[in-house]
């Protein structure tokens, strides 16, 4: 039932948005993405937000902003945040970077293995440390999912995200 829901959102968000921009896509992607993803326990302590940064892309950050503010996840209201390097990005949950590949792997780097989850539409985001995959295959918009670089941040992926993705490393 959950799997079939989801598919009708993403559906939705390819079929009425057809005009939509690739920010617009990509913020209610990020947006529905927050419901499959568990983080650590210690990842909110007794936080009633989860914090959503972006680096790169200030169109993007406007764009969930408005969307923000009817959404929550798990009870936590969420927090967008444009957010300059990875430093300020440590108190984040989740982290959309772009800008050039050898930027972005490097700001990956310099996260290490902090528990956020990651999201790019740099073709090779996955293969440098990243999670998520954002592409555009026939003007949808479609996305690939690293698990192995999840499990290394301590995050769970839901099967049901996995099955909707493209494809899975």
């Amino acid at each position: 039932m959950r799997v079939a829901r989801l598919s009708v959102l993403f559906v939705f968000a390819w079929s009425c948005c057809a005009e939509a921009t690739s920010e617009q896509m990509q913020a209610a992607y990020l947006c529905r993405f927050l419901d499959f993803v568990e983080w650590p326990p210690t990842v909110f302590d007794s936080s009633r937000t989860l914090t959503l940064c972006v680096i790169g892309n200030q169109t993007l950050t406007r764009v969930l902003e408005g969307l923000a503010p009817g959404v929550s996840v798990s009870g936590r209201s969420i927090v967008i945040r444009q957010v300059a390097d990875p430093k300020q990005a440590k108190a984040c949950q989740v982290l959309f970077l772009t800008g050039r590949r050898q930027t972005v792997a490097k700001q990956l780097a310099d996260l290490q293995l902090a528990p956020i989850l990651t999201v790019s539409d740099i073709p090779t985001f996955g293969n440098d440390g990243g999670i998520i995959t954002f592409y555009l295959k026939n003007g949808h918009l479609l996305f690939d999912i690293n698990v192995e670089n999840a499990k290394r941040r301590k995050l769970s992926i839901s099967s049901q995200l996995l099955q909707l993705s493209s494809g899975v490393q």
